[in-house]
Order: structure tokens, then C-alpha cells, then sequence
């Protein structure tokens, strides 16, 4: 797998990877009418009088995984305690959604570790305060 650099969409690219090809095996083909699986994120702003919604230049669209530690002044417990950190996987996205595409399960999942072993690396570097 090629590394990856987080966030993968951001601003006006909203669709991942720019080209037909799995971002993370570099071998299979993406988008229809192939097989993919697929993140989608995102929000609809939605006209209450026709009860309809869709993106919108005035929505800014984010995918963040986050680490939240236990506020130890507080009284809280927890593993890596008042560290925070976050991956944005997607970030400040034009229009308020995103997709993130992949030829297979095994890539989404090779995709979803690596953003989890990034936050874990995060986290541990606020362990040591680096």
C-alpha cells in the first residue's frame, strides 16, 4: 500500500481518488460500472416548503476520526488521558459531502487502518509531549 497523506478530499475535490483506479492497491478499477465500496459522507441543506434537500455551496463537509481523552481534572479515567487528536480524513469540502472510493472490502479496510494507525500515532505522541 503507498502512504497515505490525510486529509485524502479536501475543498472543492470531493471524490477520491481523482482517477478510475483503487487509491490504495493501485491495481483495480473504481467508479461505475465497476464493483467499489464506498465511504460517503456529508449533510444535506434541506428546503422545509418542498421537503427536498442536496449539497450546497453554503455547507463545508468533514470526516474526522478522534481520540478523546478523559478529563483528569475532572475526575476522569481512561486510557491516554487529556490527550486529543484528531485525522481528518476529509476536510472543509465544498458542497458539504464526500466519497471515498475502493476496489474492495480489503482496501477499505487497509484505508480505515491506516487512518486508525495515524490517530493512533497521534495519540502517542501526545503521550510522550512530543
Amino acid at each position: 500500500m503507498k502512504t497515505l497523506y490525510f486529509p485524502v478530499t479536501q475543498k472543492k475535490q470531493s471524490e477520491w481518488p481523482e482517477q478510475p483506479i483503487c487509491p490504495i492497491c493501485g491495481q483495480n478499477p473504481v467508479f461505475d460500472p465497476h464493483s467499489m465500496a464506498v465511504i460517503n459522507a456529508g449533510a444535506l441543506l434541506v428546503d422545509s416548503r418542498s421537503n427536498s434537500g442536496g449539497p450546497s455551496n453554503r455547507l463545508e463537509g468533514f470526516l474526522d476520526l478522534t481520540w478523546h481523552g478523559a478529563h483528569t481534572n475532572e475526575g476522569g479515567k481512561g486510557v491516554a488521558p487529556d490527550t486529543y487528536a484528531t485525522v481528518s480524513v476529509a476536510k472543509d469540502i465544498l458542497g458539504g459531502q464526500t466519497s471515498l472510493h475502493f476496489c474492495s472490502i480489503k482496501c477499505l479496510r487497509s484505508f480505515l487502518n491506516a487512518a486508525v494507525d495515524e490517530l493512533e500515532a497521534k495519540v502517542k505522541q501526545g503521550l510522550h509531549g512530543v
